[in-house]
């Protein structure tokens, strides 16, 4: 009898360490596979982000032309939609209605009515959500690009984190790292790193510092590249602005010099009076050094010249 018991705690034993060796077995798999998938995924990205046309602006993203015109379809047809459901609230105010609502079906004008609110309603839910669909592109298509910009870079980091965290387990060999190591490798039903045991541990510590490195990377890069995109698209509204104040001030300049120009036709007598009412420091012998005198008083004392003589 105790021979018997002891056979069957010792075969439960072995079944309890048979489990344990295939799910360490399968974490080792795992930690490979993981690696392996992000090498993948890193020259996967690294070729999306090749073929991916780098945008000018956020305005890349907006609405093109035929979807301007697919929202306003849209919008038009769910106006009507939401007209005739109105509609038939005030049409059917006199009419009973049912506990949930609807009207009562014993008038031929509650049923038609109960007919076309049954026929609306999905339509109107079919509408909204489809115009919903619509103005998200924009949006969609902005984040969709993000995810790829900001992918190759951080499964580019991410690798390389990989690569030196496994060179620098390997070379230091910490006490964890060996300790996990041989552990996996006493454990694991297949001795995949048999000459080199150090990679047990090495791989998973290093797989866990590219997890972190990605994780981190990507969600600070992809605000980063949206931020940028954002800011370019300021700097550019900036730019034109003060381009076209710079024509303006030129075209100014151009007018204020024609005006000045202008005023030698006048007589010498009006000449004097002008720079003595608008104080203008002038040597007032030729009509010339009145000319420059004027040309070189202040914009507003010009314009108030030319605002008295026009």
């Amino acid at each position: 009898m105790a021979r018997r018991t002891r056979r069957r705690n010792k075969q439960g034993g072995n079944g309890s360490i048979l489990i344990i060796k295939a799910f360490v077995t399968l974490f080792v798999l795992l930690v490979m596979i993981g690696s392996f998938l992000l090498f993948a995924a890193w020259w996967f990205f690294e070729r999306k982000a090749a073929n991916t046309k780098q945008p000018d602006s956020i305005h890349d993203f907006d609405h093109t032309n035929e979807e301007i015109s697919a929202i306003n379809q849209q919008s038009s047809r769910l106006d009507r939609v939401y007209s005739r459901l109105d509609q038939i609230e005030v049409e059917g105010r006199s009419l009973t209605r049912r506990q949930d609502g609807m009207f009562n079906e014993r008038s031929k004008k509650g049923k038609q009515f109960n007919q076309e609110i049954n026929s609306l309603s999905p339509e109107a839910d079919r509408l909204e959500q489809s115009l919903a669909d619509l103005e998200a592109l924009p949006v969609k298509r902005l984040n969709e690009w993000a995810f790829y910009a900001s992918m190759h870079l951080s499964l580019r980091k991410a690798s390389l984190g990989y690569v030196l965290s496994f060179i620098i387990f390997a070379w230091l060999q910490p006490k964890w790292v060996l300790e996990l190591s041989n552990t996996m490798q006493n454990l694991s039903l297949l001795d995949f790193y048999a000459a080199y045991p150090i990679a047990y541990g090495a791989s998973v510590g290093a797989l866990f510092i590219s997890a972190i490195v990605l994780g981190v990377s990507f969600f600070l890069t992809k605000e980063k590249k949206i931020q940028e995109l954002a800011n370019s698209e300021h700097k550019e509204v900036v730019e034109e602005q003060r381009s076209f104040e710079n024509e303006q001030r030129e075209d100014n300049t151009v007018s204020v010099e024609s005006f000045v120009n202008s005023l030698s036709e006048l007589p010498h007598t009006t000449l004097k009076e002008i720079v003595d009412e608008f104080g203008i420091n002038a040597d007032r012998r030729s009509k010339a050094t009145i000319i420059d005198a004027i040309r070189s008083a202040e914009f507003e004392v010009i314009q108030n010249i030319y605002l008295k003589l026009n």
